[in-house]
C-alpha cells in the first residue's frame, strides 16, 4: 500500500508513505515506490515539498529511507519527540526527512548527465 497523505495545498507540501508486505521486503520496492509517489506529488500535484516520516525503532525502515533520500537529493530534518501514538505500542518519536522539487530534478539531472557521459 502506497499513499500521500496530509496534503497542505497552502504550503505546496505533503507527506509519503508506504506499507510493503513481509514477504516482499528487501527487494529494494521501497526505493520505487518512494520514486513513484515523489514524482506523481511533484509533477501532477505541483507539491514543492515531500516528507517522509519513520518511527526510529523501525530499523530497515529508517535505513531505506536514508538511502533513497540521499540519492534523491533529500535531507535528514531532525527528530520529533512523541509525535505518534497507536494503542497497541504507545507513544513515539518520529524521524523525519524532507526533499523539495529542485532537489529531486537536480539529483535527477545529474544522474542523467553521468549516465550520458558514461555511455559515450
Amino acid at each position: 500500500m502506497a499513499f500521500i497523505e496530509d496534503v497542505e495545498l497552502d504550503k505546496h507540501k505533503a507527506k509519503i508513505g508506504y506499507w510493503i508486505d513481509i514477504n516482499h521486503r528487501r527487494q529494494g520496492l521501497s526505493q520505487i515506490i518512494a520514486e513513484s509517489l515523489i514524482n506523481v506529488s511533484f509533477e501532477h500535484l505541483d507539491l514543492d515539498i515531500i516528507e517522509v516520516e519513520v518511527i526510529p525503532e523501525n530499523k530497515p525502515s529508517v535505513k531505506s529511507v536514508e538511502k533513497y533520500m540521499r540519492e534523491f537529493g533529500g535531507s535528514f530534518d531532525g527528530r520529533i519527540r512523541n509525535a505518534t501514538h497507536t494503542p497497541e505500542d504507545g507513544v513515539h518519536d518520529l524521524f523525519t526527512w524532507s526533499i523539495s522539487k529542485s532537489e529531486f530534478y537536480d539529483k535527477k539531472a545529474e544522474y542523467n548527465e553521468n549516465i550520458k557521459i558514461n555511455n559515450q
